[in-house]
């Protein structure tokens, strides 16, 4: 089946042609019938469709487009929570506060505003009523209170498993819980040890609430904080500056202590301030010691004679002290008879004053020896000598002056 154009009469012209494209044609008061389909690719405007069946896209319509009945509708909504609440209608649960109270019904109202109020005992219809004059044992002790029997007992039973309000006091009535001020009472109450229930997780007071003394026998651990002598009046340690402030400071030091560490930073200025800063004693009659200076460390065996050994960064002082060197015997404690003394031999570049004990060169010759205080001799040309050369000076002069007698006729040198 061909497709085919109307024929229409061009009035420019006068002559018959298919119909333009572009031009609409008028059928103003015409019908159209006997159309099988009609095939359009704009808009089909009509004032009435009338129609077996009317498709979109391929797809009939919905059987409620052309009844209108609510009920051919699909997917209707069925709880209101599908509807938006545009209306602000109440729902379950809410609040009667909010509905207007247009019936003035009683939001609030106290006893002294009620009207036709019972006012006596019978009005209320009480039977096992109560009067001043009923005893206290009529009621049931619901509340736990203690009774006079409890008391006397010294036996009080509490449910632990509630609250207990009110003072504690111990069997010599001191006071152990104040219910009054909701305070521990710790001055005298602890009979044992003070634990924390786990490792180094609380304190003893804070930086703004402190203990104003702490006493305690003896101390292990950071100590943070001034510290005073006996007379609490005495200042020994400055906390606040950091410095030990007290002239003449004794620490005790246990038996079994491995060591004891003083360390100085250097920030001292004045050489006077430190020489007198620290000093360590032995012994319950301060008989001898350690003072540390700025400058030196100094051994003191004898305080009230003041004699000492004062060991300096580049040398050593001794006051009052002989020396004793003995190498292969420790446990050789006599006292040396001179200022110095050395059992064995003693080796030094430059030696000044008295000298008593044998004297060798670098290459352990002997100069001196001090057994028999001869001075050694060793001949250059040993060949010099008739037999046997000397091996003292003293020796070698004594051959010499017998040589110079000889040869002087008998008249000595």
């Amino acid at each position: 089946m061909a497709n085919r154009y109307p024929l229409t009469l061009d009035t420019s012209d006068g002559q018959i042609k298919e119909l333009p494209n572009g031009d609409n044609l008028n059928l103003t008061g015409n019908n159209i019938v006997g159309v099988l389909d009609v095939t359009a690719q704009g808009t089909l405007t009509a004032a009435t469709i009338d129609a077996a069946n009317i498709n979109i896209n391929s797809s009939p319509l919905a059987e409620v487009a052309t009844s209108g009945n609510y009920n051919d509708l699909l997917d209707k909504p069925l709880n209101l929570s599908q509807f938006t609440n545009d209306s602000n209608f109440v729902a379950s649960g809410d609040n009667i506060s909010l509905f207007t109270n247009d019936a003035n019904y009683l939001t609030s109202a106290s006893w002294l505003t009620l009207t036709n109020k019972p006012v006596t005992v019978a009005e209320l219809g009480l039977v096992d009523g109560v009067s001043t004059s009923t005893p206290v044992s009529f009621l049931p002790n619901d509340a736990g209170y203690v009774t006079a029997s409890q008391l006397e007992s010294g036996v009080i039973s509490v449910n632990t498993t509630g609250d207990v309000k009110g003072s504690v006091f111990g069997d010599d009535s001191t006071i152990l819980v104040d219910g009054v001020l909701s305070s521990i009472n710790l001055d005298g109450t602890i009979r044992g040890n003070i634990v924390p229930y786990v490792d180094v997780a609380y304190s003893i007071g804070t930086p703004v609430n402190e203990f104003a003394n702490v006493y305690a026998a003896n101390f292990t651990g950071n100590l943070q904080g001034s510290v005073f002598s006996d007379d609490s009046t005495t200042q020994i340690i400055d906390a606040f500056n950091s410095i030990v402030t007290a002239s003449n400071v004794t620490i005790q030091v246990p038996n079994n202590a491995p060591e004891l560490h003083f360390v100085y930073d250097g920030s001292v200025p004045d050489t006077d301030t430190l020489q007198a800063a620290i000093r360590v004693f032995e012994g319950p009659t301060l008989t001898h010691g350690i003072f540390f200076g700025q400058d030196a460390m100094t051994l003191i065996p004898d305080v009230v004679a003041n004699v000492g050994l004062k060991l300096f960064p580049d040398r050593i002082v001794s006051s009052g002290l002989g020396f004793k060197i003995d190498p292969t015997d420790i446990n050789n404690q006599s006292a040396p008879v001179e200022a110095l003394e050395v059992i064995g031999n003693a080796k030094a570049d430059i030696f000044k004053g008295d000298l008593i004990g044998s004297v060798f060169a670098e290459d352990s010759s002997p100069i001196i020896d001090a057994i028999d205080g001869s001075l050694y001799y060793a001949p250059t040309t040993p060949s010099d000598w008739n037999g046997t050369a000397p091996t003292t000076v003293g020796a070698a002069l004594d051959r010499l002056a017998t040589l110079v007698k000889t040869l002087n006729g008998g008249t000595g040198a």
